[in-house]
């Protein structure tokens, strides 16, 4: 008999448009250590104390909900970790903050991670929790990292199958060529203590599996709502931010993008404490406040 769980996600795929779900393969040692590690960052957040941090089910996944006060609309937020590390709670102490300057209520899945669970089985989970929260008055998509990529894959899933896409994206140092041909790859290779091109193309193998996934890079601009990005000067997913923006703009679309310099990959999460973190909060929350 097949498990509910698993019949919600084939009627995910289904109504998405989706492919068939691949079959995984454990994580090995050097993984699992490495998401052990992530997870000890988790220490470092720093959150918003008036915002309430609560479990949620949505179907099959498990979220990470931030509740300000008094709740204007919703964000979906997917954490970083190039596809096969972290969880919400690596994210939640940034939600809690974007969650008390822009009134939003933040909701971070546990997404299905690689190599476990290849394409498209986090891109499901982000579209079962899309599906819970459609009827939302303001909508919004975020994510950091591979969590940018997802939600900019999600964003244009939900447009090309005919859902109603989201009100707006937000991408922190979003990684969205998973060919890792951008030449920041190169130029701030020796910048980016963080990521490099061959831990992108390990990580995009694990992902990937056999499938071929169609790039956001590539997509007709017009199908994506209006774009909020960042990334650092010096890091290596810089030129998937500006070829994104750039896209945007081309089209005619609306695009806010900051390059700061000498900050290291996602800096709200990494330097929670930093100026440069107040300041891209503010800036998140004056883009925000334009939605809607």
């Amino acid at each position: 008999m097949i498990s509910s769980s698993i019949e919600d996600t084939m009627d995910v795929l289904t109504r998405w448009g989706l492919p068939p779900l691949q079959p995984g393969k454990p994580a090995d040692a050097e993984l699992l250590a490495t998401r052990e590690q992530v997870i000890g960052l988790e220490a470092i957040q720093i959150g918003d104390p008036a915002v309430s941090l609560s479990q949620r089910q949505i179907g099959a996944i498990r979220c990470l909900v931030a509740t300000p006060a008094a709740v204007s609309g919703t964000m979906i937020y997917f954490h970083g970790g190039g596809y096969r590390v972290g969880r919400p709670e690596l994210s939640a102490g940034w939600a809690s903050r974007i969650a008390a300057r822009t009134g939003l209520e933040v909701v971070l899945p546990a997404y299905a991670l690689a190599p476990e669970h290849p394409y498209p089985a986090a891109l499901a989970s982000a579209a079962e929790v899309y599906d819970s929260l459609l009827g939302q008055p303001r909508l919004i998509v975020a994510g950091e990292s591979a969590g940018g990529g997802l939600a900019a894959a999600l964003a244009l899933a939900a447009a090309t199958s005919g859902k109603r896409r989201p009100d707006a994206l937000i991408l922190l140092s979003p990684w969205l060529d998973l060919s890792a041909s951008g030449e920041s790859f190169v130029s701030a290779a020796a910048t980016d203590t963080m990521f490099s091109r061959q831990a992108a193309l390990d990580a995009a193998e694990g992902y990937r599996a056999d499938a071929t996934i169609p790039s956001v890079l590539d997509a007709d601009a017009g199908l994506f709502p209006p774009a909020w990005l960042c990334a650092s000067a010096h890091e290596v997913l810089r030129d998937d931010a500006v070829a994104f923006a750039g896209l945007l703009a081309r089209a005619g679309g609306r695009v806010e993008l900051t390059v700061a310099p000498d900050l290291p990959h996602v800096w709200p999460i990494f330097q929670p404490d930093s100026s440069e973190t107040a300041r891209t909060l503010a800036s998140i929350a004056a883009f925000a406040d334009t939605i809607g």
